[in-house]
């Protein structure tokens, strides 16, 4: 039976990833997981490709119901690197504490997810290393007295659903160490915040590559122009993902990559991705994924030939919050086809849906998940492996950009 795995970040206050949430749920059956074999499964996966590819090294928060938590396969995951949640909101049975106290004994880190004042989960404080706080869901005053509680017993506090800035330093202040998601990046709109010139160049060079009437060589007199973004060029060409070509010229080294790899290559200049880390480069990595991700829903639904149009609808849907720009003013600054503009701004048609799917995976909306499959025309059974093969393509990808940087 296949999973459906999916991640969400975890950054410090330094704004470093220190964890990522793996999100699961079985394809055909969500209440699989809690069958007999139910702890197998998940344990399989996740010492597959799953937790390699998912996690990329750092520690695994994975959601456990009582049930999976008290089966002894969850033992053949590596304590050093896996987190183990806890719904805080179910009532805890004698032998789900026994099971906690356990696994702690064990060495397995445990973390009580959902915490608020009153929730059952409070009695398991002494046991746990952390816990997550929804901030958006209590009240200032709730939110206060639950960081107070947790604090008592030196738990790791992390927060969730985290709006933006003002709302993270306000969690700092309570003590929260951690903080869920790369969405509280996008900057406070207090007035609009136009491009850097840098960007501005990079649009306007990314517009000449998606119009088929200017030629390779107004192309290249724009790299003559520019002397780092020319020597960028020659460095990712002959770069080791490239096979370390030999070339000639600029224009050679335009017609080397081809126009559709030029312009993804220049994309992820956009986003400023090269070493970048924290939030920045997660929000590259999820640009990079999820242009891919869109990519290959088109090939399987069976539009191949939607691929490129895919990948740009898919990757800049991220731009608006790495440049803290409204996505529907730098629509206005792409030249980009009306299909593709419908799905960034609304979400509509076939783009529109496919970009749907895809951020409805990443977030582990697993009942939207199975609704837009059926939209858009791909086997459920498929989405997983697309996805990770999605992981491990941008990963590639930010390995050669950082080579040629």
């Amino acid at each position: 039976m296949e999973l459906l795995l999916s991640r969400l970040p975890i950054f410090d206050r330094q704004e470093r990833i220190i964890a990522y949430e793996v999100l699961h749920s079985s394809v055909s059956d969500p209440g699989a997981l809690e069958d007999p074999d139910g702890a197998s499964l998940l344990v399989d996966a996740l010492l597959g490709v799953g937790l390699r590819d998912l996690a990329e090294g750092q520690p695994a928060l994975v959601n456990l119901s009582p049930a999976l938590l008290r089966d002894e396969a969850l033992l053949h995951l590596p304590s050093g690197q896996m987190i183990l949640g806890i719904d805080a909101r179910t009532p805890l049975a004698t032998d789900t504490r026994d099971s906690c106290i356990a696994l702690a004994d064990r060495g397995y880190r445990l973390a009580l997810l959902q915490l608020s004042e009153g929730t059952p989960g409070m009695e398991l404080l002494p046991v746990v290393g952390a816990a997550r706080v929804d901030a958006a869901a209590l009240t200032p005053d709730a939110l206060a007295a639950t960081a107070a509680l947790a604090r008592r017993h030196e738990v790791h506090l992390i927060a969730e659903h985290v709006k933006d800035r003002a709302t993270r330093d306000r969690c700092t202040e309570l003590g929260f160490a951690a903080f869920q998601g790369y969405r509280f990046a996008q900057a406070q709109t207090v007035a609009r915040r136009d491009l850097r010139a840098s960007h501005g160049a990079l649009l306007e060079l990314l517009n000449r590559l998606r119009d088929p009437s200017v030629p390779d060589r107004d192309i290249e007199a724009c790299f003559q122009r520019d002397l780092p973004l020319s020597y960028k060029l020659l460095r990712i060409v002959n770069s080791a993902a490239m096979g370390r070509r030999e070339v000639w010229s600029i224009g050679h080294a335009i017609r080397l990559l081809g126009r559709e790899s030029l312009y993804q290559w220049l994309s992820l200049l956009l986003l400023g991705s090269g070493g970048a880390g924290g939030v920045q480069g997660e929000l590259s990595r999820a640009s990079l994924a999820r242009g891919r991700f869109c990519e290959l829903l088109g090939a399987a639904a069976g539009v191949p030939r939607a691929g490129p149009s895919l990948f740009i609808t898919g990757f800049f849907s991220l731009l608006d919050v790495v440049l803290g720009v409204p996505m529907h003013d730098l629509v206005g600054q792409l030249d980009l086809a009306s299909d593709v503009r419908a799905a960034l701004l609304a979400r509509d048609d076939f783009y529109g849906a496919v970009l749907a799917l895809a951020e409805s995976y990443e977030d582990g909306d697993w009942t939207q998940v199975l609704v837009r499959v059926v939209e858009v025309g791909v086997d459920p059974a498929q989405v997983p492996e697309l996805f990770r093969e999605a992981l491990a393509w941008a990963k590639e990808q930010r390995t050669s950009a950082l080579a040629a940087a």
